[in-house]
């Protein structure tokens, strides 16, 4: 990914890439979520590696970026992960701050568009290193799990931390059958996909587990057919 500030955008029924407006502040490690026709960046690490609490929303019906002022996420955060499970509150979940990986802490915190609050309690565990954030339904039944990412002190993580998002608690599911950071999810069927990410030796893999909410239990799929 880099640091560059270009974003760039595939039709869903097209065959090739369209430039589209830059982005104004050059970053990796941050996050993006769509809400209506705006996508927001949220956070991320500058190129000296330093978190940056930065805020900008892009406008995809005018191609333009708007830089928030007063919509600052609540301190410099970068490598966590987001959804979006009711179109006006976003968690931002796990990842590190500007104390660095080896004082991270477990957090989370609720950006709901308009101002940046806590939840009742903090993540069981600390997940940096790109945790993957999956919800399984949607509005107040929502349930949102935190899979993977990395210890304070480095390494991959097996941790399945779960969001309540009715009551706003967290609480430890069942954990993944391989620690790994760096891993996507996906929600499908109420179940729970659990993709690639890189194993404690710094090694890509080719894992696919299932998370199944109603029996809590894992099981493990077809592998991808390549290591990421």
């Amino acid at each position: 990914p880099g640091h560059g500030g270009i974003p760039r955008h595939l039709p869903v029924t097209g065959t090739s890439w369209a430039v589209r407006a830059p982005m104004p502040t050059p970053r990796s490690g941050l996050v993006a979520i769509a809400i209506g026709a705006k996508i927001y960046a949220l956070g991320g690490s500058d190129a000296a590696g330093n978190p940056l609490a930065t805020v900008e929303i892009y406008d995809t019906s005018s191609n333009t970026w708007t830089t928030v002022t007063g919509l600052g996420i609540a301190g410099p955060r970068a490598d966590f992960c987001t959804v979006s499970p009711d179109s006006q509150h976003v968690p931002l979940v796990g990842g590190h701050d500007n104390l660095g990986e080896t004082t991270a802490v477990p957090i989370s915190d609720l950006l709901d568009l308009t101002i940046v609050g806590q939840f009742a309690n903090a993540m069981p565990t600390v997940q940096d290193g790109h945790p993957a954030c999956v919800q399984v339904g949607s509005g107040s039944t929502a349930q949102v799990y935190a899979l993977g990412g990395s210890a304070a002190s480095g390494g991959p993580v097996d941790a399945n931390s779960l969001l309540d998002w009715r009551t706003g608690t967290w609480s430890s599911a069942p954990v993944l059958p391989a620690a790994r950071e760096g891993v996507t999810g996906a929600a499908l069927n109420g179940e729970v996909y659990a993709l690639g990410g890189r194993d404690g030796t710094g090694v890509d893999v080719t894992a696919n587990e299932v998370y199944d909410p109603a029996t809590g239990l894992w099981r493990t799929r077809a592998a991808l057919p390549a290591p990421r």
